[in-house]
């Protein structure tokens, strides 16, 4: 009978294996595999095993990337449906949604409602976004101007 520790071996020495390796495959602090190596007819020397172990970096070089190309392929994934129900909700509302970069400052998006509103194309406002508000009934167009002045820095808008 083998000892505990050398219990998951058992199918292998069945199968008539005598000579094992097994290398974890580790990426920075974490484990991402294991690289196993069997013979039936020799014992593994000590060259051996340090090739092994180069085999076995080379490998989770390969897991991890792998790995990192899968995590990366469901964040694209996710941030697309992300998009897409963004889209529909800003294409839906009634009333205007507009996206703004910050630094440097540019128009990124406006929603089909400013059209509605405003009676003018989207187009309109991404030619020179900084004065839409001169689109604005004249009461309102100095103080939108004044928010848009003192806010667009913080990203806060109110009007």
């Amino acid at each position: 009978m083998l000892e505990s520790k050398f219990q998951a071996m058992t199918p292998l020495i069945e199968a008539g294996f005598r000579s094992f390796i097994g290398i974890p495959l580790k990426s920075g602090d974490r484990y991402v595999g294991a690289f196993g190596l069997s013979t039936r007819s020799t014992k593994f020397t000590a060259f051996d095993l340090e090739k092994a172990i180069r085999i076995g970096n080379l490998l989770a070089v390969a897991v991890e990337s792998f790995h990192l190309r899968a995590v990366q392929a469901q964040i694209q994934s996710d941030l697309a449906e992300s998009e897409d129900r963004l889209r529909q909700i800003a294409d839906n509302i009634n009333g205007t949604f507009w996206l703004v970069e910050i630094e440097p400052p540019k128009l990124i998006y406006v929603s089909p409602g400013y059209e509605r509103l405003w009676d003018r194309e989207p187009n309109d406002v991404s030619e020179n976004w900084r004065e839409w508000y001169k689109h604005a009934i004249p009461e309102d167009q100095e103080s939108y101007k004044e928010e848009l002045h003192n806010n667009l820095p913080t990203g806060r808008f109110n009007a």
